[in-house]
């Protein structure tokens, strides 16, 4: 393991420094990536995360959690970590991975449950994958909420999948901790906590938009066909990658659609990391469980779509939410009873 450690040193040296001097060899396509970064940024991902951070933010620091127990706790969270998974869900990225930081480090939230919801707590949020790919991409919001629909069916099965090899205890459901803070406090710590959040997105979307913009040439050059360019593209950074898939068939651009939105591109892991690490939660999980949301999703879409399309799409999507809710959330179920007996 030492001599791992130290043969990856150098290597990383190397590729930091490899990249440090193409950054200034290719100074124009530096200054066109951050620029079209930086328009990304105020035009797409603040229009679409930051009122919904300064919200989510909001209720995260109310004094109560969601009340009552779940009928079926799926991956044996308790009723309060229902919050977080709801908020990230409708927030986006990477909001439910930065309330769970914030909660998992002030001890609201125990290490194992938080390690549990970093698999599913984190996805695209409505606003992103309606608005602006179902409805200015796709160009028909009935599209968006079809993505959006295999996007969370796609995140449960995952965690589902990567959930059976972590462990669960009794004590993993303490108590809610009440953190709340005076009505006058509130919205300026909730406005606070979420431009910081912003600032790491932004940060890492510049970053990877000039790098995209910068190895794009290669890809050129290697005669790499469109769809396979639009999907490095959003291995790197979900937003530019979604799209370079203008111009490609319907069938294939919802596929990658899928693909890309549920792995969220190395830039959301880079954000999602960085919150984790905060809190001292392992990172391999959650970046396993995006891995096969993205495998998952392209799969169930790549069946909806020879199926049919339009409002049927929604249909189907639905069909296979309701059939992941009956079966993997029952069998969590049977799981959590063994547990405690």
């Amino acid at each position: 393991m030492n001599r791992m450690k130290q043969i990856k040193k150098p290597v990383l040296v190397c590729l930091i420094l490899g990249l440090f001097g193409l950054l200034l060899v290719r100074r124009t396509q530096v200054q066109a990536g951050a620029a079209y970064g930086l328009r990304l940024f105020g035009t797409v991902l603040v229009p679409s995360l930051f009122p919904f951070a300064v919200l989510a933010q909001m209720a995260a620091m109310l004094p109560a959690d969601l009340p009552g127990k779940p009928v079926r706790p799926f991956l044996s969270i308790s009723p309060s970590g229902w919050t977080v998974l709801l908020l990230g869900w409708l927030g986006g990225y990477p909001i439910g991975a930065q309330l769970l930081s914030a909660q998992a480090a002030c001890g609201r939230r125990s290490r194992e449950e938080a390690l549990r919801l970093s698999l599913i707590c984190s996805n695209a949020g409505p606003a992103f994958v309606i608005g602006t790919v179902g409805g200015a991409l796709l160009g028909q919001w009935r599209s968006g909420v079809a993505l959006w629909i295999i996007h969370l069916t796609a995140s449960g099965l995952a965690a589902a999948v990567v959930g059976r090899f972590l462990p669960i205890k009794q004590k993993d459901f303490p108590s809610s901790v009440s953190t709340a803070l005076p009505g006058s406090s509130l919205f300026p710590e909730a406005v606070r906590a979420a431009v910081q959040g912003m600032l790491q997105v932004g940060g890492t979307v510049v970053f990877f938009s000039v790098l995209l913009e910068v190895l794009h040439p290669f890809a050129q050059a290697l005669g790499l066909p469109l769809w396979l360019q639009a999907l490095c593209g959003g291995l790197l950074e979900l937003s530019n990658g979604v799209f370079l898939t203008r111009g490609l068939a319907p069938d294939v651009q919802w596929i990658l659609l899928s693909a890309m939105t549920g792995f969220g591109g190395l830039c959301v892991q880079a954000q999602l990391a960085a919150f984790l690490a905060g809190a001292q939660l392992p990172i391999l999980p959650g970046l396993l469980s995006k891995l096969l949301q993205g495998v998952f999703a392209a799969g169930l879409t790549a069946a909806i779509v020879h199926i049919g399309t339009g409002s049927g799409v929604v249909w189907i999507g639905l069909a296979s939410g309701l059939m992941f809710f009956l079966f993997f959330v029952k069998k969590d179920w049977k799981m959590r009873k063994l547990v405690v007996k």
